[in-house]
């Protein structure tokens, strides 16, 4: 028969485990504790260097920002300029847009480069006011065209195009009455 008190606890003799108070009791491996926490650790640092690295796009920064380019009496000028790259991007297109193609040609040389870094590539931008119209009426557009760097596809052009801006060159012109 078993006493009272062993009964209520719904305990079986010599089933008990003892009770043991000493450093030798198992605590648990502790790599179980401090390798999930390195990587979650490691995982969010590469997820924050990625998220910040995709957010921030080349951008292009461009030597003389707006180019002014003179035109002479008979309707062309011309500027040189160069650029350089924040990322470095292979390979890149320039390409000129005129503000208004009816009345402004703009045209861009090298048009390709084979990369676009640190370096500054170096490049000519034509302009020419077409047959018919007046370098006033030419000029008059501000800015008279944007030229833009694209790459590593002709579709992703890069931040910061430069703005081309014409002037008439001092002096008589063509269409001024005497």
């Amino acid at each position: 028969m078993l006493p009272i008190g062993q009964k209520l606890l719904n305990a079986e003799p010599r089933q008990c485990r003892p009770f043991i108070m000493s450093s030798e009791a198992r605590r648990g491996n502790p790599l179980m504790v401090v390798i999930p926490i390195a990587l979650v650790l490691v995982i969010s640092l590469g997820a924050g260097y990625y998220f910040v690295s995709a957010d921030s796009p080349p951008v292009v920064q461009w030597s003389v920002a707006p180019l002014k380019i003179m035109i002479s009496p008979t309707g062309g000028g011309s500027g040189s300029d160069s650029f350089t790259c924040s990322h470095k991007i292979s390979p890149v297109t320039v390409t000129a847009q005129s503000s208004d193609p009816s009345k402004v040609t703009v045209t861009v040389s090298p048009n390709t480069f084979s990369e676009c870094g640190s370096t500054p590539d170096n490049v000519l931008i034509s302009a020419r006011c077409n047959p018919g119209v007046s370098i006033s009426s030419c000029v008059a557009q501000e800015p008279a065209a944007t030229v833009t760097v694209c790459g590593p596809s002709p579709y992703t052009c890069l931040k910061k195009p430069l703005q081309v801006v014409l002037q008439p060159k001092p002096g008589p012109t063509p269409d001024s009455n005497p």
